[in-house]
């Protein structure tokens, strides 16, 4: 009943449920709204992160999945939604901003971009950081992937963490970010590698983390758009030659996928209307909606191969609905 994504009152999904269920032609109350809501309180919201993990694995251990540069290409991006009034949910999850009214909940998505698979969703407070929840991420990375990052989450322990994992990354950076990126912006090269020592913030954080203080190297890559503006990107891919300077921008570009992956989940799965007042009903809502648009997802990615041939020699291609 929850992967279905119940957007109606409990006792008319329920009605549907069990109609389509038991193949009758008229709906009838076969179970209360209250049963469901007593027997939800049983069910650990955990079960769905684990069925997602193991879809997700069975996935790209069966399929010849799609790659950029024979890395599984990954976006970190963080999204903040609002939750029903209940003193519950605020005492767990606390407000935006001080001023606010209704709780909020903090997420951040590790996606897939080429395979449109959410392939880690953290859900946290308010209060915790992207960056914190981003580094729980890693454990479903591999040497493998490459993870595009905004200009939010750079720091030299957080890139320190990568490099530990042997996991790349590609991230915009801030102009300000270090003196390396400043004196870089004023030159004319567009492609430079630099060592960026480690200093303030980040060396009491590699010293809490037990990572080596020294400097790292990391490869600067300026970028001019049409008007003017100019973006500075810092990445691990330091082999010039392998990853030349001409395919950055349209690599940070492929990093809109998750943006436009979380208007999925907030207008076409409407993640934000929650069943419950609860932090296990909000919980398993959030889950319970991800794995259905990642059991979608799959169904698309093998709808395509399909599509592909039907298309064959015609002039417009289909769009899988």
């Amino acid at each position: 009943l929850m992967l279905n994504m119940v957007n109606g009152s409990a006792q008319h999904e329920l009605n549907r449920f069990f109609q389509v269920l038991n193949n009758e032609h008229v709906s009838e109350s076969v179970v209360s709204a209250a049963a469901l809501c007593k027997a939800r309180k049983k069910l650990s919201n955990r079960v769905f992160y684990e069925l997602n993990s193991t879809l997700v694995d069975t996935f790209y251990e069966s399929t010849e999945f799609k790659t950029w540069n024979n890395f599984r290409l990954l976006a970190v991006d963080g999204s903040v939604t609002k939750l029903p009034c209940s003193d519950e949910l605020l005492k767990h999850f606390g407000v935006a901003r001080s001023c606010a009214k209704y709780p909020a909940v903090r997420m951040s998505q590790l996606y897939d971009l080429n395979n449109k698979l959410t392939v880690d969703l953290q859900i946290e407070s308010h209060s915790v950081g992207e960056r914190n929840m981003a580094l729980c991420h890693l454990e479903k990375t591999s040497k493998n992937d490459l993870i595009l990052y905004d200009r939010g989450y750079p720091a030299v322990w957080f890139f320190k963490m990568h490099l530990e994992k042997g996991v790349h990354f590609c991230s915009r950076v801030k102009h300000d970010f270090s003196n390396e990126t400043k004196a870089f912006l004023e030159t004319k090269s567009r492609d430079r590698i630099v060592e960026l020592p480690c200093v303030e913030k980040s060396l009491r954080r590699c010293r809490k983390e037990g990572l080596s203080t020294e400097s790292i190297k990391i490869r600067l890559i300026k970028v001019i758009l049409p008007s003017g503006k100019k973006e500075v990107f810092a990445t691990s891919l330091t082999n010039q030659a392998q990853y030349p300077y001409e395919i950055f921008s349209s690599l940070y570009q492929r990093r809109w996928g998750i943006e436009e992956d979380y208007k999925i989940m907030k207008c076409r799965t409407t993640i934000e209307n929650y069943s419950g007042i609860s932090v296990e009903a909000v919980l398993q809502d959030i889950r319970a909606k991800v794995l259905t648009k990642n059991i979608a997802a799959i169904a698309i990615f093998e709808a395509d191969k399909i599509k592909e041939k039907i298309c064959q020699g015609r002039k417009a291609q289909y769009q899988i609905n």
